[in-house]
């Protein structure tokens, strides 16, 4: 009876060991978690329930730039968009570090790798700081993204079409007149509200972001050339290219789009794997001598 109370003490002391470093270890990561969390529901809530100032806004139906034909079905839809950004790139990252670490270069000294608890390898590491900084920058993309669409409320191609405008008597007197949301009959609001929220592109800075990161992911840790990581970017721009040829954005939207997206990529790399593990929310106890 003796042996086993004491191996029962033993072992829960070990466990006691193994949740503080764990919890230590995930606490490091906190500050990211945060900013994921509060990024992904300020994206959802400006996607979901705002909608662009229409106020200001002023057209002509003799508009080239937004006179194209309405395309319900897209060559690349968001949920597309969406997998291959996310759910493709986390495959691929997890694939490497789970079953195909032999294609991975060593793993020496570097800023990411401390903070690492005894009891998790450096390819584990690996992968959740992956999954962290791809997170990071996938959620604050879209939280950019959605903001700047309602600040901006540029009209898309396809704006004519989706607005169904209503006869009016300026169209018999041979001028130009300027109209306003009040002259569309678009009967669906969310299809007309769409049409405000052309820059920046959202297809652009979401695929740019997802797969500009998996692109500099493996540029960094899969053994061979970069030459052969060549498809992540040309996959991202024929995402990019079809929002033009669906009549959903100007060219100047997918630049936008795309660079806004790399450019948080860059920043959230940056702060995961170049300048090592965070600070803590909360600083350490202080304990007495």
């Amino acid at each position: 009876m003796l042996f086993r109370e004491l191996k029962r003490r033993v072992n829960m002391m070990t466990m006691r060991i193994e949740y503080d470093q764990w919890s230590k270890y995930l606490r490091q990561y906190s500050l990211h978690y945060l900013i994921i969390i509060l990024s992904g529901l300020l994206g959802a809530y400006a996607e979901l329930v705002l909608v662009p100032r229409t106020g200001s806004l002023r057209f002509q139906k003799e508009d080239s730039s937004i006179d194209k034909s309405y395309v319900e079905d897209e060559l690349v839809s968001t949920s597309e968009c969406v997998a291959m950004s996310a759910v493709l790139a986390s495959l691929v990252i997890t694939g490497y570090c789970v079953a195909g670490r032999r294609y991975l270069n060593k793993i020496g000294a570097a800023p990411w790798t401390t903070g690492r608890p005894e009891g998790i390898s450096k390819e584990w590491h690996l992968l959740h700081l992956s999954i962290v900084c791809q997170m990071l920058a996938l959620s604050v993309t879209v939280a950019f993204t959605c903001a700047l669409k309602l600040i901006i409320g540029n009209t898309r191609p396809d704006f004519l079409a989706r607005c169904q405008l209503k006869n009016s008597v300026a169209d018999s007197q041979g001028f130009l007149p300027f109209y306003t949301i009040e002259n569309c009959q678009q009967k669906d609001l969310s299809i007309l509200y769409e049409g405000l929220k052309s820059t920046p592109s959202g297809h652009s800075s979401v695929v740019s972001c997802g797969l500009g990161f998996l692109y500099l992911w493996q540029c960094h840790f899969v053994k061979g050339s970069n030459k052969k990581h060549a498809w992540c970017p040309i996959l991202a721009l024929l995402v990019m290219v079809s929002r033009i040829v669906d009549h959903k954005h100007h060219w100047y939207d997918l630049i936008f789009g795309g660079a806004l997206g790399y450019t948080v990529v860059l920043f959230a790399w940056r702060s995961v794997f170049d300048n090592g593990a965070p600070a803590m929310l909360l600083p350490a106890p202080v304990t007495c001598p």
